[in-house]
C-alpha cells in the first residue's frame, strides 16, 4: 500500500465541461504535477544508476588493491607503463 503522501492527485472527473479559464488552470496544474513527478522519478533512477556505476568502480579498485597486496605488483600500472614505453619507442 502506498502512503498517501506519495500519491499523485490529478484533475480528472472534476474538470469543467466548458473550455474556460478554470479548465485551463486545472490542465496546467495537471501538467505541472506530471512534470514534477516525472522529474522526481528520473532523478531517483539517475541516482541509482550513478550509485551502481560507483559501486562497480569501487569493486574494481578493491580487486586491484587485493591483487597488488598479494603479488606486490600493480599489473595494470605495469602494463600501462610498458605500453607507453613501447609506443614512445615506436614499437607499437
Amino acid at each position: 500500500m502506498i502512503d498517501d503522501s506519495y500519491k499523485i492527485t490529478l484533475h480528472t472527473t472534476d474538470l469543467p465541461l466548458t473550455l474556460n479559464r478554470k479548465f485551463y488552470d486545472d490542465m496546467i496544474e495537471n501538467f505541472v504535477t506530471i512534470q514534477d513527478s516525472l522529474n522526481d522519478i528520473f532523478e531517483t533512477v539517475g541516482n541509482k544508476k550513478q550509485m551502481a556505476d560507483f559501486n562497480k568502480k569501487l569493486s574494481q579498485l578493491e580487486a586491484r588493491i587485493n591483487r597488488i597486496s598479494q603479488s606486490g605488483i600493480d599489473q595494470v600500472a605495469l602494463e600501462q607503463a610498458v605500453e607507453a614505453v613501447l609506443k614512445r619507442k615506436g614499437v607499437i
